[in-house]
């Protein structure tokens, strides 16, 4: 909360969704009443839930979104505003990140972070994953949120609203300064493999061929074969050895 009420940028709302914590989260958010606005759900409503509250409150032409264990870096809004109004207007821009490992020692995963290029991409690189480090990085017109029609809380990827953007005509950049600052820490949802790998099998179902399938997300069959080789890849990379087969439901287990 403190760090992006530090922003150098001065014109900016905050606005606070405390998703049914259990911990001292509501009494500590108040401290910082009239500067924020503070929404509180009874129960938690998830991830990309809480998200998409946040933005139906927001009243500025831009939205980010800044997770409760991490940080901004101070100029982070002033930079990705004054980038955002040199793109075309319907674009989403995504900074570097600096990650606080659990034992506090900071790094930056990408080395090209420090180099402060532009760079275009679109959703083909987003669901195969060569574009990495994104997650709530991103800053975009709230309009443009609106109009795709929120994440969906039923898949519970932000990768997917970063692809059906792409795939609906968004322009997507990636400025490579490391402005967004993240705290791993033993029990975060980047550190949950299990329920990552659950939510991307979720994402994969979404995106396969069927008659139900969303507009914005009718890609090819080559382009979806190419993405479920990636999750394929993914999985067994980084999940397999720690993930405990008997404890994924059946609904969930991908075809490999």
């Amino acid at each position: 909360i403190a760090s992006a009420l530090a922003q150098t940028e001065s014109d900016v709302e905050v606005i606070l969704i405390n998703d049914g914590s259990t911990d001292n989260t509501r009494k500590l958010s108040e401290q910082f009443l009239p500067d924020i606005s503070l929404y509180n759900n009874e129960k938690s409503t998830g991830l990309m839930a809480a998200r998409n509250l946040g933005a139906s409150h927001a009243k500025g032409v831009y939205i980010t979104f800044l997770d409760g264990d991490d940080e901004f870096h101070a100029e982070k809004v002033a930079i990705q505003f004054e980038v955002l109004k040199t793109l075309p207007e319907k674009s989403m821009l995504f900074t570097g990140r600096v990650v606080f490992s659990e034992t506090g020692v900071p790094r930056i995963p990408l080395p090209a972070d420090i180099g402060g290029k532009l760079t275009s991409f679109n959703y083909n690189a987003v669901l195969q994953k060569t574009v990495i480090s994104l997650g709530a990085t991103f800053m975009m017109r709230r309009f443009d949120y609106n109009e795709l029609g929120h994440m969906d809380s039923e898949v519970g990827k932000e990768r997917d609203f970063i692809a059906r953007f792409s795939f609906s005509g968004g322009e997507l950049y990636r400025l490579f300064m490391p402005l967004y600052i993240q705290h791993r820490k033993p029990n975060s949802m980047s550190t949950q493999k299990e329920k990552t790998y659950l939510r991307e099998v979720k994402m994969m179902d979404a995106w396969r061929q069927s008659e139900g399938r969303h507009p914005d997300r009718n890609i090819t069959e080559d382009e979806f074969s190419a993405y479920e080789q990636a999750v394929i890849a993914s999985y067994r990379k980084q999940f397999a050895e720690s993930l405990e087969v008997p404890t994924v439901d059946d609904r969930f287990k991908a075809p490999f």
